[in-house]
């Protein structure tokens, strides 16, 4: 999906740790605040043009040299990643009937 890491705090990821620099979630309760701070959204390179992610932001790198300045910014993409609606689970992958594998199911050149 991305080329970096994903953080999580229980179940919800709040931050991506990225080639570019730390991105948090936002949304439109926090934008104000992530605006206000001087991050800007993640925007990536594509042939087709530039994508803007509107859903992660970069914080400025002065941040990161502060645990004491990035703890509330972050408890913030938390908040944020609590109010989104709860992922569905993706199905797991079906497995092949008994036989299916070997081509032996009805009308595949089996005994009969």
């Amino acid at each position: 999906m991305f080329s970096g890491h994903g953080v999580y705090l229980g179940e919800h990821c709040i931050a991506l740790a990225i080639k570019a620099g730390l991105c948090l979630r936002v949304d439109a309760e926090s934008r104000a605040a992530f605006e206000a701070l001087g991050a800007r959204p993640f925007s990536y390179a594509k042939t087709s043009g530039t994508v803007t992610v509107q859903a992660w932001w970069q914080v400025p790198d002065t941040l990161l040299d502060d645990p004491d300045a990035l703890a509330p910014w972050a408890r913030l993409s938390f908040e944020t990643a609590r109010r989104l609606p709860p992922k569905r689970r993706r199905a797991a992958p079906r497995k092949p009937a008994a036989g299916a594998q070997r081509g032996l199911l009805a009308g595949e050149g089996g005994e009969g």
